[in-house]
């Protein structure tokens, strides 16, 4: 962003809330620009339980 280069790179990433039964979780990934060293992150939403569920009772049924 600061230097309009694409070499936004994911440097790591924690857990900020952990997912739950019927609650979403946050990850925080931290980036870091290869080119000027800028820094960066973002939230992204974890599925909850539930979710991570249906969507192996899913791809079991693609399977079949």
């Amino acid at each position: 962003e600061s230097c309009n280069f694409r070499t936004l790179t994911e440097r790591k990433g924690e857990v900020i809330k952990e997912p739950k039964q019927n609650e979403k979780g946050i990850l925080r990934k931290h980036y870091e620009c290869t080119h000027c060293g800028h820094l960066e992150s973002k939230d992204v939403d974890l599925s909850s339980w539930n979710e991570e569920e249906e969507v192996a009772r899913y791809e079991t049924e693609l399977s079949e």
